[in-house]
């Protein structure tokens, strides 16, 4: 997401945590969503961001696959080794 006030780039991952009812046809009982880390960027990374993000898939993107192409700038050097950490 961008800042609105700056025009910064927020990047956050997390992970999804569904819970079911136990009876068929096992409607949705709850959905926790956790962010683990919420990364700022200067907002001349946006362009960047988005070329990146757009394409993976949404909300199910391994972290292997968001690592796969995640540009080669500094910017993104933290994002890229939490990302690592959790596909390890």
């Amino acid at each position: 997401m961008s800042e609105t006030e700056r025009g910064g780039v927020r990047v956050g991952y997390g992970r999804y945590d569904w819970h079911f009812q136990p009876r068929q046809p096992r409607p949705i009982e709850a959905l926790s969503i956790t962010i683990d880390a919420m990364e700022r960027l200067p907002a001349e990374c946006l362009d960047l961001a988005m070329t990146w993000l757009c394409p993976l898939p949404n909300p199910w993107c391994s972290p292997s696959a968001a690592i796969e192409h995640t540009p080669n700038v500094e910017a993104f050097a933290l994002i890229r080794r939490r990302l690592a950490g959790l596909s390890a």
